[in-house]
């Protein structure tokens, strides 16, 4: 039974998608605009660091609608990408995530306007750009996407990234019941 949608929207696991929708979107109004076309490395920082926002909060949606509460995946997961990436629990998450992110990299391919080759799996390039981000968005690199430092570090690939992950983000704030976790 699909659960109502403001007890959804009220829930700690509404709040993760909701925000992660949020973080998402603004990943993607940045991508669009002429500023980033114009000069895009103005912008990629931003863009990385509400696209590494939105990542965690989705995965851990799943964790909060299997009965953590946010203290409880705060403590076991921090703001650790990989670990989360890895749970058992966003497992259902990950095939809605390479649907999106095979038809992002489809349209990325024929727009001419992202600088790839696209020679890779869609999959295997989320995967890849998941584990980029991951470390872009940790201590390993003094949280180089929040503070000063060297940001000559490999970087994921905004338009797979974001597009994917907010396919699913929009999907479950309008459908709660859309990963049938």
């Amino acid at each position: 039974m699909p659960e109502k949608t403001v007890e959804f929207y009220d829930s700690e696991a509404g709040q993760f998608a909701i925000g992660a929708q949020q973080y998402l979107m603004a990943s993607t109004i940045l991508m669009r605009s002429a500023e980033f076309r114009q000069r895009p490395t103005l912008l990629f920082r931003p863009i990385s660091q509400n696209c590494a926002q939105g990542v965690e909060l989705l995965l851990k949606y799943p964790l909060a609608r299997a009965g953590l509460t946010g203290k409880q995946i705060a403590q076991a997961f921090g703001h650790q990408l990989m670990e989360l990436w890895t749970s058992p629990v966003v497992a259902p998450i990950k095939p809605h995530l390479y649907r999106y992110a095979e038809e992002a990299w489809n349209e990325a391919r024929g727009s001419g306007d992202w600088p790839d080759t696209f020679e890779e799996d869609p999959v295997a390039a989320l995967e890849e750009m998941v584990g980029v981000l991951a470390h872009l968005h940790s201590s390993q690199t003094n949280w180089v996407l929040r503070y000063p430092g060297d940001f000559n570090k490999r970087a994921p690939r905004p338009w797979l990234m974001v597009t994917a992950f907010q396919q699913v983000a929009e999907r479950v704030v309008m459908n709660p019941s859309f990963l049938e976790l």
